[in-house]
């Protein structure tokens, strides 16, 4: 399924030559939708996208909710109930507004996706695996992880940014001098790969550090019930 984006952005180079790249990263599904589907197929795709974007309601709760509940037990673990609620309403219009911030920033869908799943690559993906794999992660190597890769993936981008701005200079026609687009899309890349291994190595060594602080636990379900992950 996740190759069907990839093709129909291929067809859509080949039925709209004369058709911006904007317009293919932005557009080119409605454009493909109302040209070449049957009205009523046109009417049920619209609706799930229209779908997917209520859908993001539903997002924003859940995030400003794990905030709130388990995020603030984390470092105040007898928080009561009301100032959970306090705070997961507080959240709310954060947890709306930087998103938005955000897509406002990038140009289209696809540089918004590269770097959210650059975030998570760096800074969740690693505590996650070691969570079902390793049974000496505990809570500190995780926040270690998150933290360090987080902050390696950054200064990473920035170090290493003047390279492609270099290879990317009067590379498009009908521009001059750097194409930044490219070149900041190729720090980004590069920077990801330093950004895991940070947070591979703050996960190993801040967990191994603190095992007598911070004694590993047992994942467990909702209820508080140790899981059996062993096959």
């Amino acid at each position: 399924m996740g190759l069907v984006p990839v093709i129909l952005g291929m067809i859509a180079f080949k039925l709209y030559p004369d058709l911006g790249l904007k317009d293919i990263q932005n557009k080119i599904l409605l454009l493909m939708a109302t040209e070449h589907l049957p009205p009523l197929l046109t009417t049920l795709f619209v609706s799930a996208l229209v779908a997917a974007l209520m859908s993001s309601a539903a997002a924003i709760l859940a995030a400003s909710s794990t905030i709130g509940h388990n995020g603030l037990k984390t470092f105040k673990p007898d928080v009561g109930d009301r100032t959970m609620l306090a705070t997961t309403r507080l959240f709310v219009p954060v947890v709306t507004g930087v998103p938005l911030l955000l897509a406002l920033r990038f140009e289209t869908i696809y540089q918004l996706m590269v770097v959210s799943w650059s975030v998570l690559l760096v800074g969740l993906f690693p505590a996650y695996v070691a969570a079902l794999l390793w049974n000496k992660a505990n809570r500190m190597g995780a926040l270690a992880a998150f933290i360090g890769g987080i902050a390696t993936w950054i200064v990473s981008y920035f170090f290493h940014l003047p390279y492609p701005m270099d290879a990317n200079t009067n590379v498009v026609p009908g521009i001059e001098g750097i194409y930044f687009n490219w070149a900041m899309w190729e720090a980004r890349y590069i920077a990801s790969i330093w950004g895991l291994l940070a947070s591979v190595l703050c996960l190993i060594s801040f967990s191994l550090l603190t095992q007598k602080a911070d004694a590993p636990r047992p994942l467990a379900d909702v209820d508080g019930k140790p899981l059996d992950t062993r096959g």
